[in-house]
């Protein structure tokens, strides 16, 4: 501990109020947290209240408690986002020591695979709709097939230095997210004028507990195809049965409408 003297510009009285933040370059870690307790060496009696935030993504738990007593967080004096604990303080020298637990992470995905076919060419375009419950997330890990090309990510809080890393896309973010998130792949493929194969739903959102969503392949042209192989969790659909919000994408006609429910499906 070390003092800190406040001088003022001119001599007070009365009630003063003084607003003092202290920083420690210390990342949120799971483990055992003392609570720092400033003393007030010349003041005659001490009183207040003692509250203990946490980022997302953990808890606090008291675990040793001297001369504080607990009261509800709606009795703090100053409302804060994040107050997982609120002690009044009875005597000066006070003691707490907290217990910060890491939360466990469950990220949901909800994908919509837009494939059109084009002269030479098969463009494609991912929406990803993350939900983050519990821990937040800092970065997403994507599957995406080998071969594809002009590949363009868009989002908000997308930092720009994404990456690949074999058949993974690595994309990190300015700030982790909590909640909803929504993520935009673009990109291309080859294809031949005289016709070829193409696999459908290959980008796959890597480290989620929960991933459904639907298919859709369109051609401005009248092209001749054929569904060679729909296994898994596929269910065939109408033009009529895709979300509305999901048929303003395009106003090509559909070639074919999968909806999936789980993985591992081929199509």
């Amino acid at each position: 501990t070390r003092a800190l003297r406040v001088l003022f510009g001119r001599p007070i009285e009365g009630r003063q109020l003084l607003q003092l933040r202290l920083e420690k370059s210390q990342p949120a870690a799971a483990g055992e947290w003392s609570l720092p307790a400033l003393q007030f060496p010349d003041a005659k009696s001490v009183r207040g209240h003692v509250g203990a935030v946490a980022t997302p993504g953990f808890r606090v738990a008291p675990v040793r408690v001297e001369r504080l007593v607990e009261v509800p967080l709606s009795f703090f004096p100053r409302q804060t986002a994040g107050l997982q604990q609120a002690w009044r303080v009875r005597e000066p020298d006070w003691t707490a020591e907290v217990r910060v637990e890491a939360l466990g992470q469950s990220v949901q995905a909800d994908v919509f695979h837009l494939h059109a076919l084009k002269e030479g060419a098969v463009t494609t375009s991912v929406l990803l709709n993350y939900f983050v419950i519990g821990a937040p997330a800092g970065e997403w890990r994507i599957e995406v097939p080998a071969g594809i090309g002009n590949l363009d990510v868009i989002g908000q809080n997308v930092r720009r230095d994404w990456r690949r890393e074999g058949d993974q896309l690595i994309v990190s973010l300015h700030q982790p997210v909590l909640g909803p998130a929504t993520l935009l792949l673009t990109f291309e493929q080859p294809m031949s004028a005289r016709g070829g194969s193409i696999e459908p739903g290959l980008v796959r959102p890597l480290g989620v507990q929960a991933e459904r969503g639907f298919i859709q392949v369109v051609s401005p042209r009248q092209v001749k195809h054929e569904i060679r192989r729909a296994e898994g969790a596929l269910l065939k659909l109408e033009a009529t049965e895709l979300p509305a919000e999901f048929r303003l994408f395009t106003s090509a006609p559909s070639i074919a409408i999968y909806q999936y429910t789980a993985r591992p499906f081929r199509l």
